[in-house]
């Protein structure tokens, strides 16, 4: 049975009156993913030296990325990750959710950058995914991240499979469980995004998908985003709206 790695990292943002949040990245065979990060950081490096940049070569990070390379060595990079990526037949997929600020009241106790990461997640697993699980594992790897609050982004990705087992353990059916061939999803794995070229793409990706939801391209944005639209054909986006019916 093959296992699937899900690379996840996300973004999220507030304009005019809503938070928008898109969670996911990319999809990559298990046996595929020391190879891609070889071929990812080959190249990149190459390409470094070519152009007579120093070493080490900083994060490709949608926040930071490739600082202190030049715009058109980004751009290089972009596209030339792209075709890598489509020829190891990696896929992405990305959650997005937008939300009004005062719908986001609901959720006490959260912070709103919390609560719309939360709804960006809560199809991903019960649903998004459920194809997949239905051929063999996903293994969902989540950036680590610095953030002080990391119990509460903790509690998003594992927060939906870490009561099974108990539920399981008291008695609860398979078939009163919300979340589609469970048993192939185990519990999440954290890593440093520092060490993951893949990582880092991904958070670039749905970064720049964020931008485009948002209206908020800049002329460099989108030269990035135009780098690597041939990655829209290899993936799957879901947008939502939440408690859009709610006056």
């Amino acid at each position: 049975m093959e296992t699937t790695y899900f690379y996840v990292d996300e973004s999220f943002q507030q304009k005019q009156g809503y938070w928008h949040c898109n969670i996911g990245g990319m999809l990559l065979g298990s046996a595929q993913a020391v190879d891609v990060e070889i071929a990812l950081e080959t190249d990149l490096l190459q390409r470094a030296k070519s152009a007579g940049l120093l070493m080490p070569v900083s994060e490709c990070k949608y926040s930071n990325f490739l600082r202190g390379t030049p715009d058109d060595f980004k751009i290089e990079v972009c596209k030339s990750f792209a075709s890598l990526l489509i020829q190891h037949e990696a896929r992405f997929l990305v959650s997005h959710a937008k939300c009004r600020n005062s719908q986001l009241g609901l959720f006490k106790g959260l912070t709103p950058a919390l609560a719309i990461q939360q709804l960006a997640h809560f199809n991903v697993v019960s649903s998004y995914l459920a194809k997949l699980t239905d051929q063999g594992v996903v293994q969902v790897i989540v950036d680590l991240g610095l953030s002080e609050a990391f119990r509460p982004v903790y509690n998003v990705y594992a927060g939906a499979i870490q009561s099974i087992p108990n539920l399981v353990a008291q008695g609860i059916g398979n078939d009163q469980i919300t979340i589609p061939n469970f048993r192939r999803l185990p519990p999440p794995v954290f890593m440093d995004s520092a060490r993951s070229r893949i990582l880092q793409f991904s958070d670039l990706v749905i970064g720049l998908l964020l931008s485009r939801e948002l209206n908020a391209m800049t002329n460099f944005k989108q030269s990035l985003f135009e780098a690597i639209e041939p990655l829209l054909s290899i993936t799957s986006f879901h947008s939502v709206e939440w408690n859009a019916n709610v006056a």
